[in-house]
Formats: C-alpha cells, sequence, structure tokens
C-alpha cells in the first residue's frame, strides 16, 4: 500500500490595521502574533525535515510586518503604552492597561502564570506601580512562544521570578518583540530555499473574492438571503487584488506563488476564472464546496484527490479542505491530553489511507486552517501536541508529509475529468452568511460601495489616487464584516468598525472628495435601529 500524503497549509493573516492616513496602528495582532505563532509554526520544523508543509502568506500582514522593520520602525498603541515608564503613567493609560493588557485566553496565557492570574483577578481595583509594570511586562511576556521563551536565559528567568520586574527588563522583553519581529521573513525564506515548505498566498487584503465580483454570489447557497439595497459588482477589483498579492509575494520571497488560499476559502467560477488567468497552479477551498459542485454526499474517493478546473485559457488545480481534520486541530484538540490527541489524528488518518487504497489516483488529505488563532487554547501554546504530531509522521511510512506543488509535481491530473464549474461558497457551511446578510454587514457593504462608486475616475498612478485605492483595498478585506452582526464576538468590535470606516474615510480624502457624515457614525447600532419594522 502506497503512503497517504497530508498536505498542511497553515494560513496566516492579519487585516490592514494601520490608518494609511495617520499611520497609527491601534492593534498589537500583528505583532503579538509576530511573537507567538509566526516564527515558532516555522521554526518548529527544522527538527523534522521530512515533514514539508504549505504556509500561505497574507501581503496585508507581509506589509505590516516589514513596517516594523528599519527604516519604518513603526509600533502600535500597545507597544507605545508598554514602553511607557509605570510611575509616567496617566490615568487614562492606566484605565487602558487594565482593560485591554488582558488580552490573552485566560487559562493558558494568563491564569497559567500566578502573578498575571493575581492582576486579572484584580481588575477593579486599585494598582499600584509595579503592578502596572508587571502587568505591562506580563502582557507581552505571555504573547512570546513558550517554546521560544524558554531558548532564552532571561525570558524563562523572568518568567520563573514572575513579578517585581523593573523598567530594564520590560526593554529587554519589548527588545525581543523586535528580534522576532525581524526574524518572521528571514525564517520562511530559510525554510522554502531548503525546499521543506511551500510559500502560496491570497487577495492582497483578503477580500470574499466572489462577492467583490458580485455580492449576488451569496445567493447560491442563500436564495432567500438579503442583499445590501446597493450591490457591489467589480471583478476588476477581484483581479486587482489578486494580481498585487501574487507581485508582492514576488517581491518579498524572489519567487512567484503557485497556488493560493482564496481569503476565507471563498471560491465561484469567477475566481476559477482569476485563478487561471493569473497561471496559478492550484488554489484551495473547503469540502462542502466539492459536495455541493458535484451535487453528491461525502465520498473518500472524491474528497482526497486534487480535481481540476477547466477553461478556454487553461486550468488549474482545486484541492478540498477536509474539514473534520482541520477543525480537530483548530477547536477540539485543545481541550486533550497531547498524545491522546496525536494518537487519533494518527488513526483517522490510516482510516482515509485505508478507505482510499483501492482509487486509481493517489490520495491527498489536505488539513487547513489559521496557523495563528487556534493554539493560544492548547496547553505550551501547542508545543507538546505539534511536536509529538510531527514525530509521529516523520517516523510513519503510511503517511508523507508534502507540500500542495510537490504533490502535483509527482503526480500530475492529466487523467482527472474536470470538474463542470465550482459552487459559489467559503470555509464556513459553503455559504457567505458570514459576510453578508446582517443588517450591519450589509450597511457597510453599502458604505463601500458608495464609496467605490466615488473612486470611479480616480487615477490609481496619482499618488494621492493610488493611496485612496489603497484605502477602498483595505476596506474590502473580509475581517471588518466578519464582526459586525452576531455571528462572531470581538472584545474589540467598536475598534473593527472604527478602523473600517476610517479606511473609507482614508479612501474619499485621498481622493479629494468629501466625506458622507454617515461614515462618522457606527455600524454597529442597536438592533431596533437596524431591523426593518
Amino acid at each position: 500500500m502506497r503512503p497517504l500524503s497530508v498536505a498542511f497549509i497553515w494560513h496566516m493573516h492579519q487585516p490592514y490595521y494601520r490608518d494609511f492616513a495617520t499611520g497609527e496602528c491601534t492593534m498589537p495582532w500583528v505583532r503579538l502574533h509576530a511573537t507567538k505563532d509566526y516564527v515558532d509554526m516555522v521554526k518548529r520544523l527544522e527538527a523534522f525535515p521530512s515533514i514539508h508543509q504549505t504556509f500561505n502568506l497574507v501581503p496585508s500582514l507581509l506589509d505590516q510586518l516589514e513596517e516594523w522593520l528599519p527604516p519604518a520602525n513603526r509600533t502600535d498603541t500597545f507597544w507605545e503604552l508598554s514602553e511607557r515608564p509605570a510611575a509616567g503613567l496617566s490615568e487614562a493609560q492606566q484605565q487602558f492597561l487594565t482593560e485591554w493588557f488582558f488580552l490573552a485566553h485566560p487559562e493558558q496565557m494568563i491564569k497559567a502564570h500566578p502573578r498575571y492570574g493575581e492582576l486579572f483577578a484584580k481588575r477593579g481595583k486599585p494598582f499600584n506601580i509595579q503592578d502596572y509594570l508587571d502587568l505591562q511586562v506580563w502582557f507581552n511576556l505571555t504573547w512570546i512562544d513558550p517554546w521560544l521563551r524558554r531558548q532564552d536565559a532571561q525570558l524563562a528567568a523572568l518568567e520563573a521570578r514572575g513579578s517585581s520586574f523593573t523598567e530594564e527588563e520590560k526593554r529587554y522583553v519589548l527588545a525581543c518583540h523586535r528580534r522576532l519581529l525581524a526574524d518572521v521573513l528571514p525564517a520562511y525564506r530559510e525554510a522554502a530555499a531548503r525546499g521543506q515548505i511551500e510559500l502560496s498566498t491570497s487577495p492582497y487584503y483578503h477580500p470574499i473574492m466572489p462577492l467583490l465580483c458580485d455580492t449576488k454570489a451569496a445567493q447560491a447557497a442563500l436564495p432567500q438571503v438579503t442583499l445590501p439595497k446597493r450591490g457591489f459588482q467589480h471583478p476588476e477589483d477581484a483581479r486587482w487584488q489578486l494580481h498585487t498579492a501574487l507581485a508582492r509575494h514576488q517581491q518579498v520571497f524572489g519567487h512567484p506563488a503557485q497556488g493560493i488560499w482564496p481569503s476565507e476559502g471563498s471560491v465561484s467560477d469567477a475566481l476559477a476564472d482569476l485563478a487561471i488567468e493569473a497561471k496559478l497552479r492550484w488554489l484551495a477551498t473547503d469540502e462542502q464546496i466539492l459536495w455541493r459542485t458535484l451535487g453528491q454526499p461525502r465520498q473518500p474517493a472524491l474528497l482526497y484527490r486534487p480535481h481540476r478546473v477547466r477553461r478556454a485559457g487553461g486550468e488549474t488545480a482545486v484541492v478540498f479542505r477536509d474539514r473534520e481534520l482541520s477543525d480537530l486541530l483548530g477547536f477540539t484538540y485543545s481541550q486533550w491530553e497531547p498524545a491522546l490527541a496525536v494518537n487519533d489524528f494518527i488513526g483517522r488518518l490510516e482510516a482515509i489511507r485505508q478507505a482510499t487504497t483501492a482509487q486509481d489516483s493517489p490520495a491527498l488529505a489536505s488539513i487547513i486552517l489559521d496557523g495563528e488563532n487556534a493554539w493560544e487554547a492548547y496547553p505550551d501554546d501547542a508545543h507538546e501536541f505539534l511536536t509529538g504530531l510531527y514525530q509521529a509522521l516523520a517516523h510513519d511510512e503510511r503517511f508523507r508529509c508534502v507540500t500542495v506543488s510537490e504533490f502535483l509535481e509527482i503526480y500530475p491530473l492529466n487523467r482527472t475529468e474536470p470538474l463542470t464549474g465550482l459552487f459559489s461558497g467559503s470555509w464556513i457551511d459553503g455559504n457567505f452568511a458570514t459576510w453578508i446578510g446582517h443588517p450591519q454587514k450589509n450597511a457597510a457593504w453599502e458604505h463601500l460601495a458608495e464609496a467605490r462608486a466615488a473612486l470611479e475616475g480616480v487615477s490609481r498612478e496619482d499618488p494621492k489616487g493610488r493611496r485612496a485605492w489603497q484605502s477602498l483595498g483595505a476596506a474590502e478585506g473580509s475581517d471588518w464584516m466578519w464582526w459586525f452582526g452576531d455571528t462572531h464576538f470581538t472584545a474589540q468590535a467598536d475598534e473593527f468598525d472604527r478602523l473600517f470606516r476610517a479606511h473609507l474615510v482614508n479612501a474619499y480624502q485621498f481622493a479629494g472628495h468629501p466625506v458622507p457624515p454617515a461614515l462618522r457614525r457606527p455600524i454597529r447600532r442597536r438592533e431596533e435601529d437596524l431591523w426593518p419594522s
């Protein structure tokens, strides 16, 4: 029996948080995921050279990572308040720290450290200067991956001591943040150069491409969905998001991306056309899209192999995400003992191998999920689980971990019957309800469509015009609509609302147009103001 090929695709992305007009960045997530996730996820592979994986890095993330480096040396609001001496904090700044410097997983990242847990329990009570200083240190320390912390004697000593930190020690922790930020892109370049990883990309600012092409695409899976009053139909924007992403990827990594994870796994026939036009070798999406495309129930022989989409201008391969395996990693195994989770995962891969033995074409199991958000719910940021999993896979001849392009190189799809189309949907339930249909989401789309119309005729070559289009492109990202409505919760929902509107305000102002007054008001208003009576 031939081994089962396993393709891990880790998706690394952040929306564009920085205000193009002011340079201000009010959210810390690029920096914090760089120190906790982006470096260790690729560095951990060095001990397992036979484990090949694909990492998908979104250009809006690449831009923000580079902004932290010389000569720009940009910062974020959380960094600036971390740098400030605890004794010099204003009352408002003290309040900011006690409100926002606990943005971390309560059990695994706060309460796992006695002093940080003590400060967490003390919220609402008076803090002294040492409390604020310890809070500044712990917030930044806990967002450095534990495996990396243990490799730095000074960080390990600070963690062990746990309290009574000094300003000099705080500066050291922040210097480690700067160093890790500088390590991210070189680490990925090095892993790609030794042939262990493939680097893929997504459309530039992570938009829902089928909805950019036409918001009516939402009706394919949800015929009764309430669409925005003013539709959005700009396939040229989708093309721009894709082609500029490919150019940026080439610039950063020195070689072209062969594949893409369309933002949120969102695909359609229009997206397939754009991928083929761009000469992409492959794209990836969720298995629900396959079953809806074929109109068939789940079948291992169909899921565990790439499929072709062919057009007059060429073709591309599509790999479909195993939803169960991917979601176990993303949402379930964090609650298990690491060894039990590894054994369960290996057992499920063996079941796939057995189920696909008789099929003519070699089998490929595609496991695709965020490479950043799941791990904070695991003990020790999933170090024991991931190293145990890689150890098991590296020494088991039943499995072979490959990049997507490696598999396609070894097993061309020449004899595979092409799909007749590609259903329009995303990785979440095969539809777009997460991004459209709710009054808040629709209101955001209407603002976006109005701003897009205002930019007609504005040159992309003129410096201010280019910045106007950049601002609009950033507003087209999926994350803003994700947090509108009632499908997801974040304590920073109001800030996501403000940032979305700030990008649109900038688009108007860079273009020299007046800003509609409605953009000065939050989209997240009372439900009774939004739902029609």
